[in-house]
Parts: structure tokens; C-alpha cells; sequence
């Protein structure tokens, strides 16, 4: 009931968000029905994760306030990829056990809790890398270049974790530490725009 009133109510808003909002309830149906069950599977599951919130979303976005895709959208959405990917890995991190008790295949199953661990850095690396370099070459306030200590500070948690027990701790500190990154990168965007904002500078620079 609630996908479907999530597609109707995308309907509402604009037909491209309709399209947006069906992809993604059939993606999520696909995700947990027992007869598809993409989530247990090693490489079905990230790339749902992937598509849902790294481009369907975003796009469903551009299509609301009505944004032209560049090629900096289209780059900022594979950075959006790229966190999802890094979330994804990390809620399996210490689901090893329980995956292989319900027969899954997952990347953590098969692979165990620390190379996972090694895809969370991997995708939060090439996330923040990204920011990086477009906040550089101009696509992004260059002021959003403040996201490089505390990505340095979340990856360095992250290799002291690989010596401990991986389990719900490890969930909850992540999540944390992964919002005060958010949270540095929006503030330093949010004041970038306003001083732009107080300087009559054009909107977006």
C-alpha cells in the first residue's frame, strides 16, 4: 500500500517522478520477495542500493525543481552512488552470521566482516575523493574542500575497527561519524550559498 501511494503521489508531482517512484517500488518488491530476494544476492543487492538511492532519487529530484542534466549532475549522482554503496557494505558488516544462517550469498558471507569493511573505505574513499576534485575544478564551493579532514578522521576510525568486534557498536559509531561528514559538507555548501546570497553574487555562482 504504501509503494503504491508513494507512485500515485509521485504521479501527482510530475510523470517523471511516477517512473522514478515505479522503478523503485518494483526494485524494492524485488529486494525482499522470497521468490527474488535480490538482497541475498552478492551483486543484485548492491546495485539495487545503487540505482534506488544513488540515481533514482536524485533524478526524481531534478525532474521536481526542474534541472537540466549535465554532466554535473551526472557526476555528483555517480558520487551519490558511491555513498550508497558505502552504507550498504557497512549495515553488512557484522551480518555475517545471520546471512549464512539464512543460506544468503552476500558479499559478507562470502567474504567475511573486515573485506567488507574494505569496501565500506573503498566507496567512502571515491565518494570523498570526488567531492574533492569537483570542489576543486569548480562544480562544487571550493569550500567543500573542509570534507577531507573528516573523511580522513571517519577512514582512520574505520582501520582501528578492523581489529575489533565487528558487531552493533560498530553500526552505531559509523552511522555517527558518517553524519558529522554529511553534516561538515552541507554546512560549508549552506555557507557558501548564503554568503554568495549576502554578496548579491548569481545564484548556484
Amino acid at each position: 500500500v504504501a509503494l503504491s501511494c508513494a507512485v500515485l503521489l509521485g504521479w501527482w508531482a510530475h510523470t517523471g517522478v511516477a517512473v522514478c517512484a515505479g522503478v523503485s517500488a518494483l526494485l524494492a518488491v524485488a529486494y525482499s520477495h522470497p521468490r527474488t530476494k535480490f538482497k541475498a544476492h552478492p551483486q543484485l543487492g548492491p546495485a539495487t542500493n545503487a540505482l534506488g538511492y544513488g540515481v533514482l532519487s536524485p533524478l526524481a529530484g531534478f525532474v521536481v525543481v526542474g534541472i537540466a542534466l549535465s554532466w554535473r549532475a551526472v557526476a555528483s549522482s555517480a558520487l551519490l552512488v558511491a555513498a550508497a554503496l558505502a552504507t550498504y557494505f557497512a549495515a553488512q558488516v557484522f551480518q555475517q552470521r545471520e546471512d549464512q544462517a539464512r543460506g544468503y550469498r552476500t558479499f559478507v558471507a562470502k567474504h567475511g566482516p573486515r573485506m567488507t569493511l574494505q569496501m565500506v573505505r573503498m566507496w567512502i574513499g571515491l565518494a570523498c575523493a570526488g567531492v574533492l576534485a569537483m570542489s576543486i575544478y569548480g562544480w562544487f564551493p571550493r569550500v567543500c574542500i573542509v570534507v577531507a579532514p573528516a573523511w580522513l578522521w571517519l577512514d582512520g576510525w574505520l582501520r582501528r575497527e578492523r581489529e575489533r568486534r565487528l558487531d552493533e557498536r560498530f553500526a552505531r559509531g559509523f552511522v555517527a561519524r558518517l553524519s558529522v561528514l554529511g553534516l561538515v559538507l552541507l554546512a560549508a555548501a549552506y555557507a557558501d550559498f548564503f554568503w554568495g546570497y549576502l554578496s548579491h553574487a548569481p545564484p548556484a555562482g
